[in-house]
């Protein structure tokens, strides 16, 4: 039936009928016409292919690059001798001394912090003496979300205190009533000391504490973004051909579903990470669409933050959510404007990210917007064993943090039985799918 316009206009050349060809042709013509258009109509709609890939710092990782938050640690280590200082003086010194002259009173124990504190405020960033401290009390800072929980965790702490600054800068005030917990309390005066030594220096009176904690944020979050460019753009790392390989095997499944139509896959990626892959390597791994939400190394517009859920919008607190500040990033003309989410959608698929609850957020609105209890969208979250004598242990992991997520995710639903029953439903369907790369 499709070739009926080519058969006839072969029988007319055979028969000799030229006065009915020129008509044939024509015809012949508006049909291939017709024709392609009807294919490309079926292949872009049809058979759509619609991905959205989502990527977080085990990407990178994965891509032998170095950044995680201890690799800068030990860079800075390295780079300042005043951060490996403090990190013995912490160990050796400062915890233990803490115990010791606690008991004597806050004048004692004010003074001591103050002068010790001389040490390090010049050359170090506020951030990193909080998170040195942090980490002491709390473990290593080894994910991206135990930094984003010690930032949440100080800010908390700074709402606290605002309306004691003046008193702790003028007389010394009496903190012994109020400290009950040894350890959180060290850290939230080692706050207070930071704040005071970072004002005194800068010949300033009153600095609001919420406004000192942002523009030093800020700053270290330029001195981390110059890191990661140059991890990334060092001969040593080879990124741009490594993450182009990884990209492909994390997407080969996705290519080969329609043998044939390789080029229906469109994908559209939402990067948590600071990097991106190259344009060449891009446009050969079928995606169409980037966004590095939280910003990138080589614009210096890196965010870190945490979950905005809990904080009241006119709290000084939200401000330093990732909600806020990516809207005032937005607000200084960062960010890809153009970036739209793919319509319809047919896959997530997630790699590297620890689906933690500081970007849960996110993972709401996308769940909501596509409608993942209704629809037919698949859920698809792939991993890699990146060491193999931790196995079961990177396999249970991601277990259970994908658990953790489609069971937050259900908490959520307006039908709290739909909600329980999300993940049975997800899996009845197949529909949620883990799968090693």
């Amino acid at each position: 039936m499709f070739f009926t316009p080519y058969v006839q206009l072969l029988t007319l050349m055979l028969n000799g009928h030229w006065s009915m060809i020129r008509y044939t042709v024509i015809n012949t013509m508006l049909f291939s016409i017709l024709l392609i258009i009807t294919t490309e109509f079926v292949r872009s709609v049809c058979l759509s292919d619609n991905v959205l890939l989502i990527l977080g710092n085990g990407f990178d990782l994965s891509c032998g690059l170095k950044s995680s938050y201890s690799n800068y640690y030990d860079y800075k280590c390295r780079e300042n001798n005043n951060v490996a200082k403090l990190e013995k003086d912490c160990k050796q010194y400062l915890f233990p001394t803490h115990s010791i002259i606690y008991p004597h009173g806050s004048s004692v124990y004010y003074d001591f912090y103050h002068q010790e504190f001389h040490v390090y405020h010049s050359s170090l960033n506020t951030w990193e003496i909080l998170l040195t401290f942090y980490s002491f009390n709390n473990g290593d800072l080894v994910l991206w979300r135990n930094v984003e929980e010690a930032i949440e965790f100080f800010i908390s702490k700074a709402e606290n205190i605002t309306g004691r600054i003046n008193k702790i800068l003028n007389n010394k005030f009496d903190l012994d009533s109020t400290l009950t917990n040894w350890q959180h309390d060290l850290v939230t005066f080692i706050l207070f000391i930071t704040y005071v030594s970072k004002v005194t220096s800068m010949g300033k009176e009153k600095l609001d504490i919420h406004d000192w904690l942002m523009a030093e944020l800020v700053s270290y979050e330029f001195y981390f973004a110059d890191y990661i460019e140059k991890q990334s753009e060092s001969a040593e790392s080879d990124y741009s051909d490594r993450s182009l390989r990884l990209l492909n095997n994390i997407l080969s499944d996705e290519i080969n579903i329609n043998p044939g139509l390789k080029s229906t896959l469109r994908v559209t990626l939402l990067n948590f990470n600071y990097t991106s892959p190259s344009s060449s390597g891009l446009n050969h791994a079928n995606i169409m669409s980037l966004n590095n939400i939280h910003g990138q190394c080589d614009n210096r517009n890196t965010i870190f933050g945490f979950d905005h859920t809990e904080l009241e919008p006119n709290s000084p607190a939200y401000l330093f959510s990732k909600t806020s500040r990516l809207l005032e990033s937005k607000m200084n003309g960062h960010g890809n404007n153009s970036f739209l989410l793919p319509e319809p959608c047919d896959r997530i698929i997630f790699f590297g990210h620890s689906l933690g609850i500081y970007d849960y957020s996110y993972f709401q609105a996308l769940f909501d917007l596509y409608d993942i209890y209704g629809s037919k969208i698949k859920l698809i979250f792939k991993y890699s064993i990146f060491d193999s004598d931790r196995s079961k242990e990177i396999k249970k992991e991601t277990h259970s943090n994908v658990v953790n997520l489609i069971a937050r995710y259900g908490k959520s639903m307006d039908n709290a039985d739909k909600g329980k029953n999300l993940m049975h439903k997800l899996l009845l369907e197949n529909r949620l799918i883990l799968a090693e790369i």
